[in-house]
Formats: C-alpha cells, structure tokens, sequence
C-alpha cells in the first residue's frame, strides 16, 4: 500500500480531542483522546503521514513494512471509522524500538487506573481499633463533611455531652438529627463566612462576624451583632436566620472548644487526595501506614517528655504565662481571687473552675487570668487542665 505523505499535516487538536475505542455492527470506530493518540503513536512505532479534520493515516517507520492503518472521519459526527489496518510488523525489533519517544507516566497512569476502577463499588465504612479505643480519652467532639452515621454509632457508640461540626449540607443535618438525636450540631464558621462573602458583604462585616462567632461571652456577642446591625441589616437578618447556637460559641449549648470549623477534616482530605486514586486495597493499606505512623510519633513524643499534659497544651500554657505579667492578682479566699486586666475585673474560682472570661469552662483549660491566680499560689497549672489533655490520654 502507498500513502500519500505529500501535505501531510500534524494531528491537530480537533482530532485529537476526539476518539475512545468502539464497536459500531462489526465495524472499528475509533474516538481517541490526546494522551491516548500519543500512545498509538509511541506504542506502535507509528508516525502520523497524514492528520486533518476528515482523516487520520499511520504507518510504520520502516517503509518495508506492511503495518498500517488509514481511518476517515464519519459524516456530522466526532468518531472515526477504519477503513484499513493492518496489524502485524515485518520490520525487525531495531526498526520498532528507533527513534521511539517514551509514553509518559500521566498515560500509563490513566490507563492502568481506568482499568481498576471498579464501577460496582460505591463507599465503605471501617474503623481501626485503636481510633475506637482512643474516641474514648479524645474531647467529644466529630468533625464531619459526609458520613455513614449509623455505622459510626454501632463503632463508637455515643458520649455525653457529644458535639458534631460540619458545614450547612442538609443531608448530614438530618442525619445527625436522626442518628444522634442526643448530641448537639453546630456549622464551621469558614462556611457561613463564605456564604457572607458570596453576598458581596463588606470587609467590616466579616471581621464583625468573626469577632462575634469567637469571643466566649453573650455579652460581647451582642456588642458585635448590634454593629453588624447598624452597618448592614440586611446580612444581619441573614445570619439571624442560623440558629445562634450552632455557629456562635458563646451561644452554644455545649463546648466547641478552639474547633469552630472543619479545618480538621480538609487537612485530612488533603492527605489522602492521591490515595484515592489507587485501587480501594492499596488505598486501605495508604491509610492504616499513615495512622500508625502518626500514633507512633506522636506516642514517641509523648513519652520522651516529662510533662504531666500534652506538648501541645504545654506550649499553649507558655504562651499565656508571658501575658499574666501585666495583671494584679488579689486573692479572696482559698480558691477564689479578681484579677485585674486593663481595668476590667475577672473573678477566677480554682475550685469550681470557673472565670467570668468563660474561656476555661469553654476550653477546659486555664485561661491567661486563671493562670495568673494559679501561679500567685503556686499550684502545679496541670491540675487545672481537662484529662483530655493529660499526657496519660
């Protein structure tokens, strides 16, 4: 067979945004996409002789060779029907390998995953024994984006005072609510704020917002509300609409601690973005290495210091040490004590662990004035800390 390779032209982008292999009554129909034109081209040793929107000719590089194939493109349609192959090489292996450009590992890559992808399988649900084990000594609190609820409450049961967090998907709001009725649902602020951004709000709105989802007391949250108020109330009837207790800290029922959005889950999304791509047992066996690792080093950690709490709360209580020295402390009895703060007076009970800052019935850890009353009676500042945060734990 002779081709014509005079005005010979590239493949051109038309054509190879085209084409997937099919079988039309006994007939070769071929719609190739560009990787997949490249690998013809690599894996057959055959260059392009003739390329345009109506037809599409390869051949081997070695003209004694018979290897061929010639396709035309059928009329208003996007497919391509062969009208001549064929398939064998006489040419030597020399010939084949020459001049031959690597398919990349994107190619390969494609190729191999759509061929594992198993159409049947949907999701599945599996906890490790250790994370159930350890649920048990973890604040009671899930941060969600989707989840099989029902299967997460035959694992783990539930707890008092238990707490979901997630975004505003009514599908997990009525789940939580069935699954869950006993636990309290609040929404990450991150999402409400994107919700405020899309409204084309103002930046002082934002700002507003975030101050008022924050701060621990009532009485500073309606301060900002009543700003938002008067600078936009239209947006401020909007955020009225999501119950107060279920983005507000200082509106909810039970503790959200420092977790006011789902950044937890993201990151962890984030950590297994490849693996999801990998066929579902090596995608398990990614995740169990990943979780044990992470227990590992963080157990290591742990017991190479000698804290009685976490290093991560350690560093916390640091930082709120180098800010007690600039408030007056004035004991009133054993466990009680005002604490004096740019003029503004806290009463700290030790006993019942309380501050009228309510960051340490919030957070279950002492707050910059609790610590200032603790260290003017020189108590260990660990005793004061939650048993979450107990290196035990």
């Amino acid at each position: 067979m002779e081709i014509d390779v005079v005005g010979a032209q590239p493949i051109t982008e038309e054509v190879l945004q085209t084409f997937d292999s099919i079988q039309v009554e006994g007939q070769s129909i071929i719609e190739i996409n560009n990787e997949q034109a490249l690998g013809i081209q690599i894996l057959e040793s055959a260059p392009v002789v003739r390329s345009s929107s109506t037809r599409y000719s390869l051949k081997c590089n070695d003209d004694r060779c018979v290897w061929c194939m010639r396709a035309f493109r059928i009329k208003d349609s996007t497919l391509f029907k062969i009208v001549k192959i064929e398939k064998n090489h006489d040419c030597s292996v020399n010939t084949m390998k020459a001049d031959q450009r690597n398919a990349t590992s994107k190619l390969i890559s494609d190729y191999i995953i759509d061929n594992l992808r198993d159409p049947r399988f949907l999701y599945m649900f599996y906890a490790y024994g250790s994370s159930i084990a350890g649920w048990n000594h973890c604040r009671p609190m899930i941060v969600v984006d989707a989840t099989f609820l029902n299967e997460l409450r035959n694992a783990i049961g539930s707890r008092d005072n238990l707490i979901f967090l997630s975004d505003k998907h009514q599908s997990i709001a009525h789940g939580i609510a069935k699954v869950y009725p006993e636990s309290h649902h609040g929404i990450c602020i991150y999402h409400l704020e994107q919700n405020l951004r899309r409204r084309k709000v103002k930046s002082e709105v934002i700002k507003l917002f975030q101050s008022a989802a924050r701060v621990y007391r009532r009485k500073e949250f309606d301060l900002y509300m009543s700003d938002i108020a008067k600078v936009d109330k239209k947006n401020f009837d909007y955020l009225m609409e999501e119950p107060l207790k279920r983005w507000a800290r200082s509106c909810s029922p039970r503790r959200r601690y420092d977790m006011l959005t789902t950044n937890i889950v993201e990151s962890m999304n984030f950590v297994l973005l490849e693996a999801r791509e990998l066929p579902i047992l090596r995608m398990m066996d990614f995740i169990q290495v990943k979780l044990q690792r992470w227990f590992y080093e963080r157990r290591n950690e742990a017991e190479g210091t000698f804290y009685d709490i976490s290093c991560w709360v350690e560093e916390e209580l640091k930082k709120k040490i180098d800010l007690t020295f600039t408030l007056n402390v004035f004991p009133v009895d054993s466990w009680r004590s005002r604490v004096e703060e740019e003029g503004i007076t806290f009463l700290v009970d030790l006993n019942k662990r309380t501050c009228d800052c309510f960051q340490f019935q919030f957070n279950e850890l002492p707050c910059i004035h609790e610590i200032a009353a603790i260290e003017k009676r020189n108590i260990k500042k660990s005793n004061f800390c939650s048993d979450w945060y107990l290196k035990e734990s």
